[in-house]
């Protein structure tokens, strides 16, 4: 699609709703949440202009605009345009509205409404037995993440598991990862080890499918879990296929995040000074909704770096980091990040 577009004349995307609202659905699947603003900005001048949407789209719009909110951490106003987006949808058109499910999962969980969000999801999942299996696996994906903010491990290693049950035999890959992700995440944070070992194996299998953070954060996590049960020498294999699958992908953030994990398994393997190199060279940050459910990040992976290997002024200045981090992700409700 994004190459189709490329080949309009010049101006072409501009004028017509249709074509912008395809440009940031590239940019949503190519994981460019940032560069989705203008293409929002766009469609409003046009709507202030007198230019009409049609329902669909004008979901569509609610829903870009929405994630913009998101990722820059407005959670009230992204809410407020999912909640828009929900009432112009329905569950037929299966993409917008299942990612709209999706995001106001994330929304309501760190805005602390945890048991309405979950209550909300439940009905929903029972009722949409004869929608679309889009649908349907956008919403079993928005619960195994609720569940697993919110530490509730188990319950989201089986919405992972039954998002393959869902997925099986619909072509839906790019969805059917999700289901490997939630479980192996779940998993391994829940100490199950070698039950976490499979999910991560298909997700690493499907790294150019899915979501290239979810398959960066799955091949983290098969690295990491190798690790945990004493199999270095599959532990070293796994980081050097991630850092290679990083430098294939050309983007900065995806080798950034290979790095931090080859990092963290050093530490994990003993190796302070490997990890205290990359430590001491990077300047990590995050929004705090960014942070999200992934096994890995590096403005955390820093800061224990710090603490296992650093001086006592880079001890104190992690410290200080981990609690401002603390105190942020538990006024999102992040227990997964603030444990």
């Amino acid at each position: 699609l994004k190459r189709w577009l490329t080949l309009l004349p010049a101006g072409t995307v501009e004028q017509r709703p249709g074509l912008l609202l395809a440009r940031a659905w590239v940019l949503h699947y190519r994981h460019r949440h940032s560069d989705i603003a203008p293409v929002v900005e766009d469609l409003e001048k046009m709507i202030n202009a007198g230019k009409t949407l049609d329902p669909l789209s004008a979901a569509e719009l609610k829903l870009f605009q929405g994630s913009v909110h998101f990722w820059a951490g407005r959670l009230e106003q992204a809410r407020e345009a999912l909640l828009q987006a929900q009432e112009l949808a329905t569950p037929s058109f299966a993409s917008m509205a299942g990612l709209t499910q999706v995001y106001l999962a994330l929304v309501g969980q760190m805005l602390g409404k945890r048991g309405a969000i979950l209550h909300t999801l439940h009905q929903r999942i029972r009722d949409a037995g004869q929608q679309p299996a889009k649908y349907q696996l956008n919403l079993a994906t928005a619960r195994g993440i609720v569940h697993l903010l919110c530490g509730d491990l188990y319950p989201a290693a089986d919405d992972g598991r039954w998002i393959l049950q869902i997925a099986k035999g619909k072509d839906l890959a790019y969805l059917e990862c999700w289901g490997h992700y939630l479980a192996g995440n779940s998993l391994l944070r829940a100490g199950e080890l070698e039950a976490a070992i499979p999910y991560f194996l298909a997700s690493a299998a499907h790294r150019y499918v899915m979501y290239r953070r979810a398959a960066i954060d799955a091949m983290a996590g098969l690295a990491l879990t190798y690790q945990a049960l004493g199999r270095s020498a599959a532990a070293d294999a796994t980081a050097d296929d991630l850092l290679a699958f990083a430098g294939e992908t050309g983007d900065l953030d995806s080798l950034t995040l290979a790095h931090s994990a080859r990092a963290r398994l050093a530490l994990a393997q003993g190796d302070l000074d490997a990890a205290a190199r990359w430590a001491r060279s990077v300047e990590v940050g995050a929004v705090t909704p960014t942070l999200l459910f992934w096994l890995d990040n590096p403005v955390i992976t820093r800061a224990r770096i710090l603490v296992a290997a650093g001086s006592g002024e880079e001890v104190r200045q992690a410290s200080e980091l981990l609690a401002t981090l603390c105190t942020a992700t538990e006024a999102l409700h992040n227990d997964s990040q603030r444990i």
